[in-house]
């Protein structure tokens, strides 16, 4: 992976904090765009929502030739099929792009569950001959954080935001980090709401952690 990647998952058909992180991305000049997966909602959602947050994804894509969207499957995407047939407009047959459990590409792993890259990949993450840092993106725990592991926090140290915005964690030669960008967030007034992420930059080997807040009610 060389260009700079945005990195997000468990939106649960929060189409706002979709289209805040997709803006992000443009507004960073950044081409290449990774789902983690749960775009769907814990119980079901209206139409309206999986085409707002569908049609923000297709959108990024479609506006420059170059833009990337890859998208990984989650326990709550129902959408993928919609994807696949209404938005993404990608051969399903093309499993690397979307519609995988596990994504990979150089240094790069993504999946929903760092459980599922584990069974895939324990040989390549255990081995220490590498050069480049090994950055494996994973969601479902809606905990954001850079790990040397992947482990499943417990409530009292799960963390749902960064408060002062944003945290760089500068990577190191042939080290293993488990990046979780977290998921969507409300404060607890309600409609104040947050949008997490991660930005990977290749060339500079960070990666950024963000939360960004906005207004917004259910569509």
């Amino acid at each position: 992976m060389k260009k700079r990647l945005i990195v997000f998952g468990d939106m649960h058909l929060d189409w706002r904090a979709t289209k805040v992180i997709l803006d992000e991305a443009r507004t960073l000049g950044i081409d290449t765009a990774l789902t983690l997966g749960d775009e769907d909602h814990f119980v079901g959602g209206s139409e309206r929502a999986y085409d707002a947050l569908f049609g923000a994804l297709r959108d990024y894509r479609d506006e420059k030739p170059e833009r990337e969207l890859i998208c990984c499957v989650g326990d709550d995407t129902g959408g993928v099929r919609y994807i696949i047939d209404n938005y993404v407009g990608v051969d399903p047959s093309s499993r690397e792009l979307i519609g995988s459990p596990v994504f990979r590409r150089g240094n790069i792993i993504a999946a929903h569950d760092g459980g599922e890259i584990l069974k895939k990949y324990g040989r390549t993450i255990s081995n220490p001959r590498r050069r480049k840092p090994l950055v494996i993106f994973h969601g479902h725990s809606h905990s954001m954080g850079v790990l040397p592991e992947y482990r499943w926090l417990p409530e009292n140290e799960i963390v749902h935001t960064i408060p002062e915005g944003e945290r760089t964690v500068q990577l190191e030669e042939g080290k293993v980090y488990w990046v979780n960008p977290g998921g969507w967030a409300y404060s607890d007034w309600g409609e104040d709401r947050k949008a997490n992420f991660a930005i990977y930059d290749p060339e500079n080997q960070i990666v950024v952690l963000r939360t960004k807040s906005f207004l917004g009610k259910e569509i």
